[in-house]
């Protein structure tokens, strides 16, 4: 049986892979806004993990990973990102911030204290002396554990080409970044196990979505080239946000079957999903979880956006984030459970 748990962190995404050969893997590591730590960890201390990854450059994406590297309780072998021209990106961000005008202290504040741990956690992994392999990802990858299989969708790299030199010029007219700069290099994993297929698929744009099946085409042996990309469950990218959402969504990336899990992962502080998207799935007949009580998600008063009211929110209100577990067995169903985060855990 091949499990994954989405963590209800709050805001941000936090997914611990179990395979069925007792291997584990974490892709994203948030804070959880309740527990103060990262949300897997009383699941993987005194643990090995074979992998962590990270799928892009945003805090919650990656705020855990740091504290989990550093344990002595935790053994680490591999770090996977896709984070070529680092330096462009921050560069180009901290750079904006000032040629715009935006010097208010707490933003400036905000925005070293991200860079800062940033660094920090590159700084670790780098010179680490534990054993920690780090793999950067670009373009597409392939890696197995025992009978399941794992696609690495790194940025693709003339995309990403472009959309650096785009960046470069924004910043050298001091024009503000949209903070979606940083989700053009998301990685993407499309897992099999058996007769089924997993989109994990971080907070990647709509056009990187469009382009998969031919990069799975162009770059993949043929055996994984016929997998095709409909998957038995979904990791909706970029919590719901109509950027990473199109039309033809559901027929591309699914398999039309009514059993398909679909996966969303709160983020309140940016107001996701949006409405849109989220009613677009829910039309679709499939079965919809989401790592926040369903009951306490609210329209706010722009009618532009579904979200919990604010981090506050989740932190005090009388039904808490969720746990969604997900347990796929090779040839057979797909399970669901959801639990809240549970007052023991905050122990």
């Amino acid at each position: 049986m091949l499990k994954l748990t989405f963590f209800g962190v709050g805001n941000g995404d936090s997914i611990l892979i179990e395979f069925p050969n007792g291997q584990l893997g974490m892709v994203d590591s948030c804070n959880s806004s309740i527990l103060k730590k990262p949300a897997a960890w009383n699941h993987i201390l005194d643990k090995n993990l074979a992998f962590c990854c990270m799928t892009h450059p945003h805090r919650d994406h990656y705020a855990g990973f740091l504290d989990i590297l550093k344990s002595p309780r935790i053994k680490v072998d591999e770090f996977w990102y896709a984070l070529s021209d680092l330096d462009v990106i921050m560069d180009a961000y901290n750079c904006v911030l000032v040629r715009c005008g935006i010097d208010t202290s707490a933003t400036l504040s905000r925005e070293e204290e991200r860079t800062g741990a940033l660094i920090d956690l590159f700084t670790f992994v780098c010179n680490s002396d534990q054993g920690l392999s780090a793999k950067e990802f670009t373009d597409v990858h392939y890696r197995s554990f025992g009978d399941v299989e794992i696609v690495i969708f790194g940025p693709d790299p003339e995309y990403w080409k472009q959309y650096k030199e785009r960046l470069i010029e924004k910043r050298k007219k001091g024009e503000l970044l949209n903070r979606d700069y940083e989700n053009a290099i998301s990685v993407a994993l499309l897992i099999k196990y058996g007769n089924h297929l997993i989109w994990l698929l971080g907070d990647i744009l709509e056009p990187q979505m469009l382009n998969m099946p031919e990069r799975q085409k162009k770059c993949l042996p043929k055996e994984t080239r016929e997998w095709g990309v409909c998957a038995s469950v979904i990791k909706i990218p970029h919590h719901g946000a109509k950027n990473a959402w199109f039309s033809e969504m559901a027929k591309m990336l699914t398999n039309c079957n009514e059993k398909n899990v679909i996966i969303f992962t709160a983020n309140g502080g940016a107001k996701q999903p949006n409405p849109q998207v989220w009613e677009y799935w829910n039309n679709t007949g499939k079965r919809i979880h989401g790592t926040w009580d369903q009951n306490n998600l609210k329209r706010f008063k722009n009618s532009k956006s579904w979200a919990l009211d604010s981090l506050e929110d989740i932190t005090i209100c009388p039904q808490e984030p969720r746990n969604v577990i997900v347990s796929i067995h090779e040839k057979g169903d797909i399970f669901v459970e959801e639990e809240t985060v549970g007052v023991s855990e905050r122990d």
